[in-house]
């Protein structure tokens, strides 16, 4: 025998499947529309990517990520090392900020060890030494080290990759 489904019930569940906003007590508090999502692709490249951690503009913590540092330094290495041999990275999330700053969706581990990488002073005991690379093994306990020079035209800075072996 055939079961066919009541339109009429599915779009009931439909209905009721609706985002809510919550507030802090973790209590609803409206619904949500998702008609007023605002998804904009925008292509970003690594050097924008790690200005904005430098800056503090790319938000690593917020409440509802898990911790940035689960993956250990060989997975953020070889995430390192993929990026050096150009394989594109998966899309980032972010939810822009009514402060002009990101907080990351999805994306945190890499983000956090491309911050651990190239984002961090060249003295942070927390900065990334390759480890585990299975390429370019010549790099395994290299840093990055990035120094800007000033060019002629004092707006536009560029920056120089050197490489460090501590």
């Amino acid at each position: 025998m055939k079961q066919f489904i009541n339109s009429q019930n599915v779009n009931q569940e439909v209905k009721s499947e609706i985002l809510y906003n919550i507030n802090n007590d973790g209590i609803i508090t409206k619904p949500f529309n998702p008609k007023d999502v605002d998804i904009i692709s925008q292509p970003m490249v690594i050097s924008n990517i790690v200005e904005n951690l430098r800056d503090g503009d790319i938000i690593l913590d917020p409440d509802f990520q898990r911790i940035p540092d689960l993956w250990g330094d060989q997975k953020q290495s070889r995430l390192i090392e993929s990026l050096i041999i150009r394989i594109p990275l998966p899309t980032f999330y972010f939810d822009a900020g009514d402060n002009d700053k990101l907080i990351v969706v999805d994306g945190l581990q890499r983000l956090y060890a491309i911050k651990r990488f190239m984002a961090l002073e060249n003295d942070d005991p927390q900065r990334l030494l390759l480890t585990g690379l299975e390429y370019l093994t010549e790099y395994n306990d290299y840093s990055a080290c990035f120094k800007f020079y000033g060019q002629i035209n004092k707006k536009r800075k560029h920056t120089t990759f050197i490489r460090v072996k501590i």
